[in-house]
């Protein structure tokens, strides 16, 4: 994981770094946040949800540190956090997948039981399992299920 979120940080800095130029040049405040947005935090939030939740504590200190220097130069607004990227990301997941045009609505009508209990915030549950036998019924599979 560190290589990664150390080449994506390479990548982003790149990208300031031609922010920088521009900014020389005189391209104005809200141009250069617009491509802030585009180029850097697209960047970081393409495969947030996938490596987020294995992010350590150290990595999520850099990822924050290089937001808060894009706030510092004057590219973004406010000062934007790992945390609240992740739970945007999975936040717009869920949504998305709730819709009845998303392709793994479908999916996920099949994984959860439909129940009416609004108070969680969405209309989905996880099934229950009441015997050992369901629970151990799963089998692993295998490379030579597929060929």
């Amino acid at each position: 994981m560190d290589a990664h979120v150390h080449f994506i940080l390479t990548q982003c800095a790149q990208r300031m770094y031609v922010l920088k130029l521009l900014n020389r040049q005189g391209l104005p405040c809200s141009p250069l946040t617009v491509s802030a947005y585009s180029a850097i935090i697209s960047r970081i939030l393409y495969s947030l949800p996938v490596f987020g939740k294995f992010l350590s504590s150290e990595l999520v200190a850099k990822i924050d540190a290089f937001l808060k220097r894009l706030k510092h130069f004057g590219y973004m607004t406010r000062i934007i956090t790992t945390a609240e990227l992740m739970y945007d990301a999975d936040h717009m997941l869920f949504i998305q997948v709730c819709l009845h045009s998303h392709c793994l609505h479908i999916i996920s009508l099949f994984l959860f039981t439909l129940m009416l209990t609004y108070d969680r915030g969405h209309i989905y549950q996880l099934p229950t399992c009441y015997s050992l036998l369901h629970k151990e019924s799963f089998l692993t599979p295998t490379l030579y299920d597929f060929v």
